[in-house]
């Protein structure tokens, strides 16, 4: 009699974020004779095959006493149980309390995670040993393990994608009604909602469609955001909070969308984004592994660039240099995306990546000031820099230079013009070091009005911290 062991964080149809795990399940039962899952929360089990067999931590106890509790029943069933495997979906805690039970009865590990990892310390070390500790590890995308460096090869990690009922989500299209937008989401700070509704609501449809959230919190960290986001947008009427519903009726609810939004970074591989795209919906999605889903030709964000380096009298270089870019739109009905825009101005350096924008760096100009609050659909830039070494020990390397550069972006294609262009000119220092990497000051003048102002950039001061204009 084949049996597998699943450990899981929930079982419960009623979940909007992890109610897939039903589905899973029931596939499991369809491969084995019986499957023994040990939920850390169990809700509605009731669409389960009847080989499945869910059993549950109390949530009521302390977790010390969850973890012994978690201890003694794991290793109860693997004692009157003969398991193919044991299966651990996203819960670094389990992997290792597992870990010397399945040992010992030589049941092999395999470790499911597909996320960007923790930010706390403590999780991180507990992430490493539960990948250490398995036989296996498995993930959806090629970003979404975050220590795949240690085990990116064949024996270990495994890159397999995500599993979704397509046949139920799958939706014909004939022809594309446009509708309103929709997130589907666990309501969390990681997914960005906050900064995915500003993007909408900064959009050419922010004004003219409606924008529903679905989904919930699952902390208490998370319900603080859900509320703080509820209050922040409540004067704005296209903007709803529809809460958590059962995973089954997302099927149903997402007819009544066009379009999905996800501004999640790279390491996340949210199930929500295959799923509304089966369903026949657009997608607006910052994380480029989503790319990997469309054939090439309906890849929307285009660069070219290039760099010339050109020896002029002794010691003395010239550097030439030039960049482009431009998103596009697979459907023309839609527009253009409301993310992955470009900033021009200033430093280049930024923070984070907000909802996937791209800094492009132009000296003389304050950050961000030669584009529109939104961000700007396509840019040119050109760069000529003249450099001269004043020392070139390769641990410490210092260079002056002089430079001269021009750009701008535009908000669409129709008012593109390739010489219409901020321009500006300066001076710099450079200073590389191996431990610090390459450190740099500018003095540059902006010669012309910042966007949408009759102000002129006058003089700009940069620091530089590991970018190249």
């Amino acid at each position: 009699m084949k049996k597998v062991l699943v450990l899981n964080i929930s079982t419960d149809s009623e979940n909007t974020s992890l109610g897939f795990a039903i589905s899973w399940l029931n596939a499991f039962a369809k491969k084995f004779d019986e499957v023994h899952v040990i939920s850390l929360s169990k809700g509605s089990d009731d669409e389960l095959e009847k080989n499945v067999t869910v059993y549950s931590v109390d949530n009521e106890l302390g977790r010390i006493s969850k973890i012994i509790n978690l201890y003694k029943l794991i290793n109860k069933l693997t004692k009157s149980n003969k398991y193919e495997f044991c299966l651990s979906h996203m819960s670094s805690l389990m992997v290792i309390i597992s870990s010397p039970i399945l040992k010992m009865r030589k049941i092999k590990s395999i470790f499911w995670y597909t996320h960007k990892g923790p930010t706390d310390f403590l999780k991180k070390i507990f992430l490493l040993k539960a990948s250490i500790y398995s036989n296996r590890i498995i993930t959806a995308s090629k970003n979404s393990f975050p220590y795949k460096r240690f085990f990116n090869n064949k024996r270990k990690l495994h890159v397999i994608g995500h599993a979704i009922k397509f046949d139920d989500f799958f939706r014909k299209i004939n022809s594309f009604d446009e509708k309103d937008f929709v997130i589907i989401s666990r309501i969390s700070k990681s997914k960005k909602i906050d900064e995915s509704i500003s993007g909408f609501l900064n959009s050419e449809k922010g004004s003219s469609h409606k924008l529903s959230v679905i989904g919930g919190p699952l902390s208490s960290e998370d319900e603080i955001y859900y509320q703080n986001l509820k209050l922040k947008y409540a004067s704005h009427e296209n903007i709803s909070f529809l809460g958590s519903m059962p995973h089954k009726n997302l099927i149903n609810e997402i007819s009544d969308f066009s379009f999905h939004i996800n501004n999640t970074e790279e390491g996340f591989y949210d199930k929500s984004v295959l799923e509304t795209m089966s369903h026949g919906l657009v997608n607006f999605y910052s994380n480029s592994d989503y790319d990997d889903l469309l054939p090439e030709e309906y890849r929307d964000k285009f660069k070219f660039d290039g760099t010339w380096y050109n020896s002029l009298i002794g010691d003395l270089v010239i550097r030439t240099h030039f960049e482009f870019g431009f998103l596009g739109t697979y459907n023309q009905s839609v527009g253009l995306p409301p993310f992955e825009r470009f900033f021009v101005g200033g430093d280049g350096l930024s923070g984070y990546s907000i909802d996937g924008r791209e800094i492009i760096a132009l000296r003389g100009y304050p950050n961000g000031s030669l584009s529109s609050d939104s961000g700007d659909a396509l840019y040119n830039k050109y760069n000529l820099e003249l450099r001269y070494p004043i020392s070139l020990n390769p641990n410490s390397t210092i260079y002056g230079l002089l430079f001269t550069e021009a750009g701008n972006s535009w908000t669409n294609y129709d008012n593109f013009n390739p010489f219409e262009l901020k321009r500006s000119a300066g001076l710099g220092l450079r200073i590389f070091m191996p431990m610090f990497g390459l450190l740099g000051l500018d003095f540059a003048h902006g010669f012309d009005n910042l966007s949408n102002s009759n102000i002129k950039s006058g003089w700009q001061t940069h620091f530089i911290i590991g970018q190249q204009f």
